[in-house]
């Protein structure tokens, strides 16, 4: 990125003619021209990320969840669920990498999240000493985001 900027900086003060500011901020004939070229992140990276950090969104929500009383679960087959999902939308749409897994996450979880206080309050008055709890499979995952899928999919004819 810098060398792509320190280029158009060179070449956009000679061209104005001020060829001594780009060698006084340093972009002078030294920079070294390197291009990166990056493959997007699989179902299986995503999956990782999902997974493996310490801290990682799945926790996260958790245990954002926890605060409103709700214990959330995801089953491994949902997270694989979520993965492909998060590939695909980013193959087909705009691929913004990792950040999918958020909007994605937040897609599936908007219904517990919001009404988190009243399921856990409803729960509690026919079970005072059990916990609110959730688990989010496959299906589910599959169900909430058809919608997402589908503006996907309509998204490749728009201009």
């Amino acid at each position: 990125m810098w060398c792509a900027l320190g280029l158009a900086l060179e070449e956009g003060f000679e061209s104005s003619g001020c060829s001594g500011v780009a060698q006084s901020i340093g972009i002078g004939t030294h920079v070294l021209q390197v291009a990166a070229f990056l493959e997007g992140l699989t179902r299986e990276d995503l999956y990782r990320i999902l997974t493996e950090p310490t801290n990682n969104i799945i926790r996260q929500q958790q245990a954002l969840m926890e605060t409103e009383g709700l214990n959330l679960h995801f089953t491994d087959a949902a997270l694989q669920e979520v993965a492909s999902i998060a590939s695909e939308v980013n193959r087909t749409v705009d691929n913004i990498g990792a950040r999918r897994l958020h909007t994605v996450l937040e897609r599936i979880i908007e219904e517990y999240s919001f009404d988190a206080p009243d399921l856990v309050a409803k729960y509690q008055e026919n079970n005072p000493d059990g916990q609110f709890q959730v688990v989010v499979d496959k299906e589910d995952v599959t169900k909430k985001l058809a919608p997402l899928l589908e503006k996907a999919d309509m998204s490749k004819f728009i201009l």
